[in-house]
């Protein structure tokens, strides 16, 4: 029940944020400081335990690797590194198929304007979100839990 609490909120947090990344280009520092605020009140004492600290602290090391070179901005940064303490490791399944999807979206805008596919500047978390709905719809009717 909680991991399932956990994944709604962070799709909620997620679609929030994904507003303000299609919109203004920023996502507001309010967004990843409550996601850590939920992952602590939902989690307690099993925020250790259950391995979501150890997550959020390398995912947020691999990602902290993309925005020092300017290939992922800081807060895509802090948020998914806030997600990854909510939800452990379905975010990893999460960015993976939010990336495949980012990736396609930038093929198929290649071959519809002819722009550059690697050139493009696309916001990251409406792409994490639709894969954040993923692993929900796959939580809540499959018995695997990702």
């Amino acid at each position: 029940m909680q991991s399932l609490l956990a994944l709604l909120g962070a799709t909620v947090l997620a679609a929030i944020a994904s507003y303000y990344d299609i919109k203004t280009r920023q996502i507001p520092d309010w967004i990843w400081a409550l996601a850590a605020v939920l992952a602590v009140a939902i989690w307690q004492k099993n925020i250790l335990k259950n391995g979501n600290l150890m997550i959020a602290i390398l995912i947020f090391i691999c990602l902290f690797l993309l925005a020092y070179y300017r290939l992922l901005g800081g807060g895509d940064l802090k948020l998914i590194s806030a997600l990854a303490l909510l939800v452990g490791g379905s975010i990893t399944t999460a960015i993976a198929a939010g990336t495949l999807l980012q990736l396609g979206f930038a093929y198929w805008r290649m071959l519809k304007t002819g722009e550059n596919m690697w050139g493009q500047r696309l916001p990251l978390m409406p792409f994490v979100f639709f894969g954040l709905v993923a692993v929900v719809i796959i939580n809540l009717f499959t018995k695997i839990s990702l």
